[in-house]
Formats: C-alpha cells, structure tokens, sequence
C-alpha cells in the first residue's frame, strides 16, 4: 500500500518522525503547512477551531461545513 502512494507521488513518514507531541491531537506543523499551501485563511484560527470541535458526527459535521463542503440532501420519496 505505502509503495502504490509513494508512487502517486505521497511521501511516507514513519511515525517516530511524525508525531510531535503525543499530547497534541493534531500535527500542527504539517497542518499549518498544507493551510497556507491551500487556503488563504488564518492557520491559528483553522487549528484553535478543529481543537475545540469533538469528533463525533456532529462535531464531524461542522468541520465539513466550516470548510464549504455540502452534504446532498436525501432524494425525496414520491
């Protein structure tokens, strides 16, 4: 699996170079990073609100839409 994503051009991080800070529920560094690559948003105010959401289905819900991503409403029953 790791060879086919490598190839596609991902980059593999074994994860005793990867986590940071076992306390921390995000890897902030590679977070802050993709943010500014692909948004123009305030990378603090993105990890201070993905921190403060739980991740249930609601909480799951909200980051969703916080990011513009719309959920396709249920086809209605004739």
């Amino acid at each position: 699996m790791v060879k086919k994503l490598e190839s596609f051009g991902w980059k593999f991080i074994p994860s005793d170079k990867l986590i940071e800070d076992y306390s921390e529920p995000l890897i902030t560094s590679i977070l802050k990073s993709a943010i500014r690559r692909l948004n123009s948003v305030n990378d603090e105010e993105v990890i201070k609100f993905l921190k403060t959401r739980f991740f249930d289905v609601e909480g799951c819900k909200a980051i969703l839409e916080a990011l513009g991503v719309r959920r396709e409403t249920e086809k209605q029953r004739p």
